[in-house]
């Protein structure tokens, strides 16, 4: 600020000697605070003295423009003393940079601007390159066509060689020239979209030449000399023993067959030994009765799995053929599972808790472990096959599904779907020969199902229809038994691979039960343990 610049107005009250130079007018007061005015033409000292007083009044400071470099300045000095300095500046260094300030909120947006006016016109572009030719036009009517010329004369056929060592091959005749080629009509004039002229009529036919003679027939070679006898072959089999009789001959042994003439009944016979129509006999008692259990293994080496009576179970229990043992417990206790494989590498997955889990545990013989989880969690659906290659199919999951799902030792993969979703049906047989029977969707079913490891097809039709029955063996040789019906049933049906037929009735009948074996030693249990068995016995059927 400079100090020749200050504007005072008001009164000045000096109390000791001093004097101030503003611009080029020296104040000065005495002793006595008498204040002088006194013009200065070069003034070199702004203040004479000391100074001490007061003023009252204002003080007018003149504004120094932002940036401007001022080094004419008033300041006080250590002493309390007012001096003036002219080699000082007012801007100081810069001062570091503060921190950024947060971020305002967003403005409202502006109203849109009226449009711009239309530019010119731009400059014409450089001229395009030739259109595709047009199509030619429709072909003039053709000219008649000339007449074919006589066909030449055909050499005659080369004398044939002996036989034998083959001859050579007689000399082609040569080929008879071709008749000049008729003259070719005029083309005609561009036509208009016309139709198209007539053909020209075909010149006739050359005459064929006469045909060579057949050269005489070769000698015929030696005849060669007869090869050695053979040995004698060795006797084959003996033919089965075809009689006639009014009743079967005999004996009939283990592992053979009979064919015979029945003379009564006018019929050709085959008798054999083979196995009858199975019972069902009492097993061991079951430590825990429950139902809704999965089931797997074989009739002497049987798993019970899980199930239901009044609480989900976890137990597992194995069978020997004559009584139940504990096994190790399930993980998830649950019914309405699926199960298969067998004693000592079981499989179960899935089970009642809506809409249905999806878990999956496998059994070394010992205890169960964590298995990959089913794709649709489910319960009352059914199972085959074994740990690695497990089958599973159907169920109720929000509704009743005809999900298909395989296993692998580690994880499911989907399946071909079932032609008839359905819940409560039984299961037997393979992953690539599977068998889904019965069941239920708002009427107990009739029908049977086929798997090849890829799709299901039609089988045939059970002679009873029901749900929540239990089965056991293969594609070809499938048993089922017990089940509902309007009640709880007991009969048994056998599979052959294209119809079913009765089997013997379970001693109790029931539902929600499982099932072990194959047809011909199968297993039942829930409340209660039977052993289906079918004896060896004399077959007769009629060709």
């Amino acid at each position: 600020m400079r100090i020749d610049q200050i504007e005072l107005s008001g009164s000045l009250f000096v109390t000791s000697s001093a004097s101030i130079i503003l611009g080029k007018t020296k104040i000065s007061s005495d002793n006595n605070g008498s204040i002088s005015f006194t013009n200065v033409s070069n003034p070199t000292q702004k203040v004479i003295g000391s100074y001490s007083g007061s003023f009252t009044g204002s003080i007018k400071l003149p504004t120094v423009p932002q940036g401007a470099a001022e080094t004419n300045i008033l300041l006080v000095n250590g002493s309390g003393n007012v001096v003036y300095r002219s080699n000082l500046s007012l801007t100081g260094a810069q001062g570091t940079q503060g921190t950024q300030g947060n971020q305002g909120n967003q403005g409202n947006q502006g109203t849109q601007g009226t449009q711009g006016t239309q530019g010119n016109q731009g400059t014409t572009g450089a001229q395009g390159n030739q259109g595709i030719q047009g199509t030619v036009g429709i072909q003039g009517f053709q000219g008649n066509q000339g007449a074919q010329g006589n066909q030449g004369i055909q050499g005659t056929v080369g004398t044939q060689g002996f036989q034998g060592n083959q001859g050579p091959t007689g000399i082609q005749g040569t080929v008879g020239t071709n008749g000049a080629q008729g003259i070719q009509g005029t083309v005609g004039t561009q036509g208009t979209v016309g139709t198209q002229g007539f053909q020209g009529r075909q010149g006739p036919t050359g005459v064929q030449g006469t045909a060579g003679t057949n050269g005489t027939n070769g000698v015929q070679g030696f005849q060669g000399a007869a090869g050695a006898s053979g040995g004698t072959g060795a006797q084959g089999s003996q033919g089965a023993n075809i009689a006639s009789s009014a009743s079967r001959p005999s004996p009939i042994n283990l592992n053979t067959m009979c064919l015979w003439f029945d003379t009564a009944l006018s019929v050709p016979m085959v008798s054999y030994c083979g196995y009858g129509v199975g019972s069902w006999s009492a097993g061991g008692a079951i430590i825990t009765a429950r139902s809704t259990l999965a089931g797997a293994g074989t009739q002497n080496a049987g798993l019970a799995i899980g199930g239901f009576s009044n609480v989900s179970f976890s137990c597992t229990e194995e069978y020997n053929g004559t009584s139940w043992s504990a096994g190790g417990a399930l993980a998830t206790a649950r019914y309405g599972l699926a199960g298969a494989g067998t004693q000592n590498s079981g499989l179960v997955a899935g089970g009642c808790s809506f809409p249905g889990l999806s878990c999956t545990e496998e059994y070394n013989g010992t205890s169960w472990s964590a298995g990959g989880a089913l794709i649709t969690g489910r319960g009352r659906f059914t199972g085959a096959g074994t740990q690695n290659e497990g089958l599973v199919m159907g169920g109720v999951s929000n509704g009743q599904v005809s999900v298909t799902e395989e296993y692998n030792g580690t994880s499911w993969s989907a399946g071909g779907a079932l032609i008839t979703a359905r819940q409560g049906l039984a299961g037997a047989g393979t992953q690539n020969e599977g068998l889904a029977v019965g069941g239920f969707t708002s009427v107990n079913l009739l029908c049977t199902e086929e798997y090849n490891g890829t799709s299901w097809s039609a089988g045939g039709v059970l002679i009873t229809a029901r749900f929540v029955l239990a089965g056991a063996g293969t594609q070809n040789a499938g048993l089922v038994f017990g089940g509902y019906s309007n009640a709880n049933v007991s009969c048994t049906e056998e599979y052959n691979g294209t119809s079913w037929s009765a089997g013997g009735p379970l001693i109790a009948a029931r539902s929600d039960l499982a099932g072990a074996g194959t047809q011909n030693e199968g297993l039942a249990f829930s409340t209660s343990t039977e052993e289906y068995n079918k004896a060896f016995t004399i077959v007769d059927r009629v060709l």
